[in-house]
């Protein structure tokens, strides 16, 4: 969008002090061109006032009712930085911390932080991308499906069928030196 500068992603990556990976960088475009605002220097719609901000745009938020235009990207960062912090997005940050936000297992706890965030649209949109990701079939976990079980029928079974052979041979030696019930 327009109203970001060049190259933001990966600087707000390192103020934020979060890991520059390809998935995090994807993932922050994917917000911004899912955003509800357009302001200036705002590229996920930011809605914490630093002070250097002004109302640009109303947001449907009660605690924050309006998204802020920031006149320098340093102050969007620091901005966005105070977000983080002052509501706290544990899931969202743990996520980015992780490198690879749609790769996470807790990703409808991510989901619920970006809605809290005002990101709603993009809420729904990631829960759905970051489960569509996680269940296509690659040949890697194909690999790793069959070694499994190989292991399984190799290693698992022999165990499994001596243990159920010792417990079958434990119950004839009961029921044999049991007393005989006569009728």
């Amino acid at each position: 969008m327009s109203s970001t500068w060049q190259g933001w992603e990966k600087e707000l990556l390192k103020f934020l002090q979060l890991p520059t990976t390809a998935a995090n960088v994807q993932f922050l475009r994917d917000w911004n061109a899912r955003k509800h605002s357009d302001c200036n220097n705002n590229p996920i719609d930011l809605t914490y006032d630093s002070g250097n901000a002004t109302n640009c745009q109303r947001s449907y938020r009660a605690s924050h009712p309006w998204y802020q235009s920031y006149k320098r990207p340093g102050d969007a960062m620091a901005a966005c930085s105070s977000q983080f912090i002052v509501v706290g997005y544990d899931a969202l940050a743990a996520a980015l911390q992780s490198g690879d936000p749609y790769g996470v297992d807790y990703f409808a706890r991510v989901e619920k932080d970006l809605s809290r965030w005002g990101a709603d649209g993009f809420a729904v949109w990631y829960y759905n991308e970051a489960q569509r990701q996680q269940t296509q079939l690659t040949a890697a976990h194909l690999h790793k499906g069959w070694a499994h079980l190989q292991h399984t029928f190799n290693r698992g079974m022999p165990k499994s069928l001596k243990h159920g052979h010792r417990a079958v041979e434990a119950g004839l030696r009961s029921i044999h030196r049991a007393r005989k019930v006569r009728l």
